[in-house]
């Protein structure tokens, strides 16, 4: 069985690491200092802390921390991310490890897809940065789940609310096609793919997708993506504020 250490380093958000550290360093208990976070991610982290005996160590506990965020703050590495059956991928990583990418985003989340599934993990996973209340920003195809094939563009704006959503157009009568897939995390970290978020293109298809940390090149996409706005996309009424590019 993995060590807890371990577990923790891979399993813990970063926004919650630091919400942790900066509770240890104005004096809190390592209990006081939990009571930050949503409660499942409380309990978790509970329990991985008393396997590891560091319930009453708070400056082991920040050490600890402080070296996960460090290691985290580091990566400059563009990666591969694949899906392939049976996960046979040898040369970067899974399409599947972008949902913890989504969890730790502290700030803001942008998104384009042709369609959603729900039984796609990077719905679940957006589907909890909503109730964290982060900046999220989707763009979507209007005719992608004609017939029942998933969500609509109102489902996603209900489902993910406070999310700014957006729809293509029509154009001389016909509905743009919005085939981009994409994501830009906390307006750094830039995510090109060939998968829909759906459970096939995440488990079981051949996709590929480069993760590139490069904070130029995603504000580029965000900002394009808002000049687009109004010609290509419209709102899908009842959303939240614009996303601040800060």
């Amino acid at each position: 069985m993995d060590n807890p250490i371990g577990t923790l380093g891979r399993q813990i958000r970063t926004a919650d690491a630091r919400i942790i550290i900066g509770s240890l360093q104005q004096g809190e208990s390592v209990l006081g200092a939990l009571m930050a976070l949503s409660p499942g991610a409380r309990a978790d982290l509970k329990a991985l802390l008393r396997q590891a005996d560091m319930l009453q160590d708070p400056a082991g506990l920040e050490q600890v921390l402080n070296g996960i965020v460090g290691a985290r703050s580091v990566d400059r590495t563009n990666e591969l991310l694949w899906t392939t059956p049976g996960l046979r991928s040898r040369s970067g990583g899974l399409t599947t490890s972008l949902v913890g990418l989504v969890d730790d985003a502290a700030e803001s989340i942008v998104c384009s897809t042709y369609n959603f599934q729900t039984t796609s993990g990077m719905w679940k996973a957006l589907r909890r940065a909503s109730r964290r209340r982060l900046d999220l920003r989707i763009y979507i195809d209007r005719e992608a789940t004609k017939g029942g094939g998933g969500p609509t563009a109102i489902d996603i704006a209900q489902q993910l609310a406070p999310a700014t959503v957006f729809r293509t157009r029509y154009v001389d009568g016909r509905a743009l096609r919005n085939h981009a897939k994409y994501f830009v995390i906390d307006h750094r970290v830039l995510v090109v793919t060939s998968a829909n978020f759906s459970w096939s293109a995440e488990n079981n298809n051949v996709e590929l997708g480069l993760k590139v940390p490069d904070p130029q090149l995603a504000r580029r996409v965000e900002r394009e993506l808002e000049n687009l706005e109004g010609d290509i996309y419209e709102s899908v009424k009842g959303q939240g504020a614009p996303l601040s590019l800060r």
